[in-house]
């Protein structure tokens, strides 16, 4: 995308109109009726068969073979590490869950307790 378009696209963005508060409560409300809470209360079994490690190979395939082992080792420091180098995992076991149609983008900075860690080798 060239600079011009980024930046119409940032432009779209901001001066496109929005809804409401009560529009996006009122939204958000109608999503809780068509999805209530008690429906994710568990979770379904798995659709496929599938090993976390194996994911986890997979994607360390994919990878630098000389930075794998640094990911590993900040996946080691905590629950949320892992969590955090482990998206493809919690992907697979979350495929079955009720979804809205519209969906959230997350963002990097939700991430923030573990971007510490989990920041670019060089940046160390």
């Amino acid at each position: 995308m060239t600079r011009k378009a980024t930046s119409r696209a940032i432009l779209a963005h901001f001066t496109t109109p929005r809804l409401s508060i009560a529009q996006r409560f009122a939204a958000g409300k109608a999503l809780r009726e068509q999805f209530p809470r008690e429906a994710h209360s568990w979770l379904p079994p798995a659709p496929y068969d599938r090993d976390p490690i194996a994911v986890l190979k997979a994607q360390a395939a994919t990878r630098l073979k000389q930075l794998v082992p640094v990911r590993h080792a900040r996946m080691q420091e905590s629950p949320f590490a892992f969590l955090r180098g482990a998206a493809a995992i919690m992907a697979g076991d979350l495929v079955a869950t009720p979804t809205p149609a519209s969906w959230f983008r997350p963002v990097a900075t939700c991430m923030s307790p573990t971007s510490a860690s989990m920041r670019a080798p060089s940046a160390t």
